[in-house]
C-alpha cells in the first residue's frame, strides 16, 4: 500500500472544502442547529458582485458532504466579510466562536475531513488582543500645515477615520491623543526636498485642539467610514518667533489589533491556540489569505493625493527602533515628518502641488539617510508580524503534532494591479484599451504598494517563509499580465518555499481569456488550485528555469511613496530579495551563482540603493571568478553606507563618480543611444520624469567602456576581468514591454541582458521573448519543455467581476479577434529537437537521454513526433498526460509510480519505461487527485509492457480507460 501522506510537495495540492463566513448570524445558526442552512439571507456584502457567494442554502453537512464526494482532505473555515456582512464581533478567542468552530470541526471530522480555520491572521487575532491588554495597537494619522508665525495660530483640517473595512469585517477606529509638531522647512534649491532640522521639531502638542465633526461622517459601500476633524491651536505668545513655520498634526488612533513589538504578543498568540486546542478542535492548517495587519480596502475612496496618511506606531515599536537604530529615534513620533509626503496643499499656485518631501539634511548622505529610516521601518514592522506568525505556526504543529497547512498569498493590493495609471483609472473597471497599463507614462497617477507597506505587506517574499508553498493573485480583478511579470514573480515565490511550489491565481476576465493566460501559467510550471497539475507532474513538480536573477526592488516606497514594488514588468527571469539572496546564494564548481540548486548566469539589481557589506563582497567575490552583474537606475546612496563601501562599489562597476541616487535627471521624450557592445540596440525613448525614469550621468574610470549615452553624457559603463566576469551599470531603466502597450514592442532590457551573455544563446527565454516568436517555450530542471501560444498583445476591456456572465464577456469580446489557442508545430526546431504537433492550449513533453518520451501532456491532441519517432497515442483527439512522480515526494524512491490521465473512455498507448511486472489502479488514490462523485474506484489490474510496434527495442503499454480520470501504475 502506497502512504501518500508522505511530507512533501504533494501535500502541498490536497483537494479542500471551503466554507466561507459572511456574516456572524451564520455562526448563530450553526449554533443553534446545524442541519438547517446556515445562509438563509445571505447578502452579496461590498463586493458588489452580481450574485450572493452561496446562491442557494446549504448546510455545513453539506458542505462537508461534497467536499468528501470531491476527495476533500480537509474542510477550510473562513470569514470573509467582502461577501456579506455588516458588523463583526467575533473573533478566535471568542467563547461563541469556539463553539461553533468545535461543532463544524466535529462535523468535517464525520465525513473524515481535517479541520483549518482562519485564526492565526493579524486581522483575526488583534480585536482580542486588544480587549485585554491596554496596550493595543495604534495607527498614527498625519498632517502638515501652515504655522503663522506672526501669531503663532495653526489650523489643520483633516479627514477623521471612524471604520477600516477588509475582508476579515470591520473595524472602528478610536482618537486617544493629539501631538502636534512645529517646525521650519528649508527647500533645497529647486528640488522638491525640504531641510527640516531633526533636533529643531518642537513639540506643541500642549496647544492643540482636535474637534471632531460626527455629523460630516458617511460609510461608503465599500464599508469605509470617514468624517471631517481639525486639529487646531495657537503658540503662547514669547514662542511666536519665525523660526517655526511649519506643523505636523498627529492623530493617534487605538486600533483593535496587537502591539507587535509588546513581549505580550506572541504568549496570547500562543494561548488562543491553547484555547482551540482546550475546546477540542485540532487543526491541520490555518487558512491564511490576505494575511496583513489592520487598514481599509476601499481602493475607490482613498487612493494617491487622498490616501490615509498613515504608520502603524506605538510605544513599544518606537523602543526597538531605537535600540537598533539609535537613541535619537525613542521619540520615533516625531519623525512622522519625514514620511510626510506630497502635503503643501495648503500653498497657494503650483507649490501646493508639488511632491514635496523631508529630510534630515542638506547633504547627500543626510538625504539618502531619511530614505533609509523610512526604509528601515517598513522592514522592521513587516519582520516582526511576518516573526510572529511564524512563531504561532510552529507553537501550533507542535501543539497538535501535525504540520499545520498555511496557504494562500500575503497581499491584497498588488502592484502593478491595482495601480492608477491614469486619472480616471480605477481597480476592476473596464480599462481604455490606449492606456498603457503595463508602463509608465507621464499619465502615470500613483500604486498601491505604499498600501501594502502601511499594512505589513510589501515584502511577498518575507511572507513566503510563512505559506506553505508560494502564491500570487497579481493577474486578478480583470489585470491579466501581458508580461508574465506575476507568472515570474509566483515561480520565484515556489523556489524559495519550503514547499517548492506556488500558484499564479487569476479572475476578473471572460473565460476565453482565462483559458489562455492559463496556458501560459502552466507553461511556466505554476499551479492553480483546482489543477489536476499534468503539466506539473511532466514538470517534475517545480517552475520553470530562467538564466537571470533579478534582485526586486523594495525601497521605492521610501524613496517616495508614489511608486511601488515594480521597475520592469519582465517575466524573462527570477526574483529575489537582498535578504534571500544572502540566505541561498552559492557558487558551483563552474563559479555559477546557485539559488537552492538552480545556477543563474547575470544578476540583475533593478532598484538597490542601499545594499549591505555582505551583498557586495558576493557581488565582488563572484564577479572576480567570471560573474556578471547589470545594475540599473539609481546608484548606490552615499551616506549611510560607510564610504569605504561606495568606494567599493564605484571601483567594481568601473565608475569614478554618479549623479546622488536621490538626483537623477528628468530626461523625458529624449533618446537613450548604445555603443560597444550594446552598439546593435536600437535607441530607447525615456518615457517619463518620474522616479524610475531619472537618469543618472557616470564619470567612467580607465578600465571600463562607455555604452550608453543621454546625448554627449555618458550613462552606462561596462567592465571586464581577466576572468571573464563583467559588471554593467546602466543609469536609466531600460524598458521592456512585449504587450506593445505603448504602441509597440519594446525589448531594450532583453537585449541589453542578450547582449551580457545573460541567456543561453539556444535556451528558451532567448527563443520565447523576441516579438517575432508565436509561443511561449519553457524548460526545466529536470528536461521537460512547455510550449503555450502567446497572448501578450491582447488588451484587456472588460470588467473585473469575480464572477462572470457568458453572455456580458460574448459581447465583450464580439468583434475582437483573440491571439490563438491552437498549438501547431511542423517540423520546428525547438531546443535541439524537431517537433510536429497538434493540439490546444499548452504541451509540456520530456525526452530522456536515449531520445525516448518519459512524459507527456497535451489537450486535444492524439500524438507526438520529436525527431523521427513518431508516439500516437490514441485513435482520436483527446486530453492526455503520463509522467512518473519525481523521486523527491515518493514515499519510497526506489518504487517508480507512473501516473496516466485521459479525459476519455478510449485506449491509450504509452510509451512504457522497462520490463516488469505492473500493475494499474484506477483512479489514481493522491490527496490532490482522488476520484470525484461518480467516478468508480477500480481494483489492481496487471499491466505488462508489451513491445512497440513503431520503435525498435522499445515498450508500450497499452491503456484501456473505462471513463475519462487516472491511473496509477506502480510495480507489483
Amino acid at each position: 500500500m502506497i502512504n501518500w501522506q508522505k511530507k512533501g510537495v504533494l501535500n502541498f495540492f490536497d483537494r479542500h472544502a471551503s466554507l466561507i463566513i459572511t456574516d456572524e448570524k451564520q455562526l448563530e445558526r450553526i449554533i443553534a442547529d446545524p442541519r438547517q442552512p446556515f445562509n438563509v439571507d445571505d447578502s452579496k456584502g461590498f463586493s458588489l458582485e452580481t450574485r450572493r457567494l452561496y446562491p442557494e442554502p446549504l448546510t455545513v453537512y453539506d458542505i462537508c458532504r461534497q467536499g468528501a464526494e470531491q476527495g476533500a482532505e480537509r474542510l477550510e473555515v473562513s470569514y470573509d466579510f467582502f461577501f456579506g456582512g455588516s458588523k463583526r464581533t467575533l473573533y478566535p478567542d471568542s467563547p461563541m466562536t469556539l463553539q461553533a468552530f468545535k461543532i463544524i470541526h466535529d462535523i468535517a471530522r464525520s465525513f473524515g475531513l481535517g479541520f483549518s480555520a482562519s485564526i492565526l491572521s493579524p486581522l483575526d487575532l488583534g480585536p482580542g488582543y486588544a480587549k485585554l491588554n491596554e496596550e493595543a495597537g495604534q495607527s498614527c494619522q498625519y498632517q502638515e500645515g501652515f504655522l503663522d508665525p506672526a501669531d503663532g495660530r495653526y489650523k489643520v483640517p483633516m479627514t477623521w477615520q471612524t471604520q477600516w473595512t477588509n475582508n476579515k469585517g470591520p473595524i472602528h477606529l478610536e482618537p486617544v491623543r493629539t501631538i502636534v509638531y512645529a517646525f521650519h522647512e528649508e527647500r533645497l534649491g529647486d528640488s522638491r526636498y525640504f531641510y527640516v532640522d531633526p533636533d529643531q521639531i518642537e513639540d506643541i502638542s500642549a496647544t492643540a485642539s482636535l474637534t471632531l465633526e460626527p455629523d460630516s461622517v458617511t460609510v461608503t459601500p465599500n464599508g469605509y467610514g470617514s468624517g471631517k476633524m481639525t486639529v487646531s491651536g495657537c503658540l503662547p505668545a514669547p514662542q511666536n518667533v519665525k523660526r517655526h513655520d511649519r506643523v505636523l498634526a498627529v492623530v493617534v488612533y487605538r486600533t483593535p489589533e496587537i502591539d507587535y513589538f509588546s513581549p505580550r504578543a506572541l504568549p496570547y498568540i500562543k494561548s488562543v491556540i491553547d484555547q482551540h486546542k482546550a475546546a477540542g478542535i485540532s487543526y491541520q492548517g490555518f487558512y491564511s489569505d490576505e494575511m496583513h495587519i489592520q487598514f481599509d480596502w476601499d481602493l475607490e475612496a482613498h487612493f494617491g493625493l487622498t490616501e490615509i496618511n498613515a504608520r502603524y506606531l506605538t510605544d513599544s515599536l518606537a523602543a526597538e527602533y531605537a535600540r537598533r537604530y539609535g537613541g535619537q529615534y525613542r521619540d520615533l513620533y516625531r519623525y512622522l515628518v519625514y514620511f510626510s509626503y506630497h502635503q503643501h496643499g495648503f500653498l497657494p499656485g503650483t507649490a501646493g502641488c508639488e511632491a514635496a518631501q523631508h529630510v534630515f539634511g542638506r547633504t547627500d548622505a543626510e538625504i539618502h539617510a531619511t530614505i533609509q529610516m523610512r526604509s528601515r521601518y517598513f522592514e522592521m514592522l513587516q519582520r516582526q508580524v511576518v516573526d510572529l506568525a511564524l512563531a504561532g505556526k510552529r507553537y501550533a504543529a507542535e501543539l497538535f503534532g501535525n504540520a499545520i497547512m498555511t496557504r494562500a498569498h500575503a497581499t491584497w493590493q498588488e502592484s502593478p494591479t491595482c495601480d492608477r495609471f491614469y486619472e480616471s483609472s480605477l481597480f476592476q473597471k473596464a480599462d481604455e484599451t490606449a492606456r498603457s497599463r503595463y508602463e509608465y507614462t507621464p499619465e502615470y497617477v500613483w500604486s498601491s504598494s505604499i498600501r501594502e507597506n502601511i499594512a505589513a505587506c510589501y515584502d511577498y517574499f518575507k511572507w513566503n517563509e510563512f505559506l506553505t508553498g508560494g502564491g500570487s493573485d497579481h493577474p486578478e480583478g480583470g489585470f491579466i499580465d501581458r508580461n508574465y511579470y506575476a507568472q515570474a514573480l509566483a515561480a520565484s515565490f515556489g523556489i524559495l518555499n519550503d514547499v517548492p511550489a506556488a500558484y499564479c491565481a487569476s479572475w476578473g476576465s471572460p473565460q476565453a481569456v482565462h483559458r489562455r493566460q492559463d496556458a501560459v501559467r502552466a507553461a511556466f510550471g505554476n499551479l492553480e488550485w483546482s489543477a489536476y497539475l499534468s503539466d506539473n507532474l511532466v514538470q517534475g513538480l517545480q517552475a520553470r528555469s530562467s538564466d537571470v536573477l533579478a534582485l526586486y526592488p523594495l525601497d521605492l516606497n521610501a524613496f517616495e511613496e508614489r511608486f511601488g514594488s515594480w521597475m520592469i514588468q519582465y517575466g524573462y527571469c527570477d526574483y529575489i530579495t537582498e535578504e534571500k539572496l544572502l540566505q541561498e546564494a552559492d557558487l558551483d564548481d563552474q563559479n555559477r551563482l546557485i539559488i537552492r540548486g538552480r545556477p543563474y548566469r547575470v544578476l540583475l539589481m533593478l532598484f538597490q540603493p542601499f545594499l549591505q557589506d555582505k551583498t557586495l563582497a558576493l557581488l565582488e567575490h563572484w564577479v572576480s571568478l567570471g560573474g556578471r552583474v547589470i545594475w540599473i537606475a539609481a546608484p548606490l546612496a552615499a551616506g549611510p553606507a560607510p564610504e569605504s563601501l561606495y568606494q567599493r562599489w564605484l571601483e567594481l562597476f568601473g565608475l569614478l563618480e554618479t549623479a546622488p541616487a536621490w538626483k537623477g535627471l528628468a530626461a523625458g521624450g529624449q533618446e537613450i543611444s548604445f555603443s560597444g557592445f550594446l552598439a546593435d540596440i536600437p535607441s530607447m525613448t525615456v518615457l517619463s520624469d518620474l522616479l524610475p525614469d531619472l537618469v543618472y550621468p557616470v564619470q567612467p574610470d580607465c578600465s571600463s567602456q562607455v555604452c550608453a549615452w543621454l546625448g554627449n553624457r555618458p550613462i552606462g559603463v561596462s567592465r571586464r576581468n581577466a576572468a571573464g566576469g563583467q559588471t554593467l551599470y546602466l543609469g536609466f531603466r531600460p524598458r521592456d514591454d512585449q504587450s506593445c502597450s505603448t504602441g509597440q514592442d519594446v525589448d531594450t532590457l532583453f537585449r541589453i541582458l542578450k547582449a551580457a551573455g545573460g541567456y543561453n544563446p539556444a535556451g528558451a527565454e532567448i527563443l520565447s521573448r523576441p516579438a517575432s516568436s508565436p509561443w511561449l517555450i519553457q524548460a526545466f530542471p529536470n528536461g521537460a519543455v512547455s510550449i503555450a501560444c502567446h497572448y501578450r498583445t491582447l488588451a484587456e476591456n472588460w470588467p473585473g467581476s469575480f464572477f462572470r456572465d457568458a453572455a456580458q464577456d460574448e459581447q465583450l469580446l464580439a468583434g475582437r479577434e483573440l491571439p490563438p489557442e491552437n498549438l501547431q508545430l511542423k517540423q520546428e526546431r525547438i531546443l535541439g529537437h524537431t517537433l510536429d504537433y497538434e493540439g490546444v492550449g499548452v504541451m509540456t513533453y520530456l525526452i530522456s537521454a536515449d531520445g525516448g518520451l518519459c512524459g507527456f501532456s497535451g489537450s486535444k491532441t492524439v500524438g507526438l513526433t520529436v525527431d523521427q519517432n513518431t508516439w500516437r497515442f490514441c485513435d482520436q483527439p483527446a486530453t492526455i498526460a503520463f509522467g512518473c512522480v519525481p523521486q523527491s515526494v515518493l514515499p519510497d524512491p526506489d518504487q517508480p509510480i507512473w501516473l496516466v490521465y485521459c479525459d476519455q473512455a478510449v485506449e491509450v498507448r504509452l510509451p512504457a519505461p522497462a520490463e516488469g511486472c505492473w500493475q494499474s489502479v484506477y483512479t489514481a488514490d493522491l490527496p490532490f487527485m482522488r476520484r470525484a462523485a461518480g467516478e468508480p474506484a477500480g481494483s489492481a489490474v496487471p499491466v505488462k509492457p508489451q513491445p512497440d510496434p513503431d520503435h525498435e527495442n522499445a515498450l508500450i503499454w497499452q491503456l484501456t480507460f473505462p471513463a475519462g480520470g487516472w491511473l496509477t501504475l506502480s510495480r507489483g
